[in-house]
């Protein structure tokens, strides 16, 4: 069974590992926001979250970001995520992230997971 996947992060935009900034034509830099959706509480041993969408914009909030996504596991052992979808899947009990990492903008995010033994 599929579990919802939601989370919303406010994250300045790191580029190899420094905090950038955006500047948008006519407005002052500002921090980068990510947000991440759709809500998480856990999922068990062999589900799936669905696929999160994510939503980039600089500028204050006014002009939204283009960028190529890719996912990843902090612990494979835990979840098993699709590096194009997004998707996790419940390995073993335990607490993992799905990290998120923009080609333009470099690391964007992370979502919790937590997984629940069968």
């Amino acid at each position: 069974m599929r579990r919802p996947l939601y989370v919303l992060v406010m994250s300045c935009c790191f580029s190899a590992g420094t905090m950038v900034t955006a500047s948008c034509g006519g407005c002052d830099e500002d921090n980068i926001q990510v947000s991440i959706s759709p809500p998480l509480d856990a999922i068990r041993v062999g589900q799936s979250t669905f696929p999160p969408r994510v939503g980039l914009v600089g500028c204050g909030g006014t002009q939204p970001l283009g960028d190529t996504y890719t996912w990843r596991s902090s612990d494979a052992t835990i979840i098993r995520v699709d590096a194009n979808t997004g998707v996790a899947t419940g390995l073993r009990a335990g607490v993992a992230e799905a990290l998120l990492k923009g080609k333009r903008y470099g690391e964007l995010g992370s979502i919790t997971i937590t997984v629940q033994g069968s």
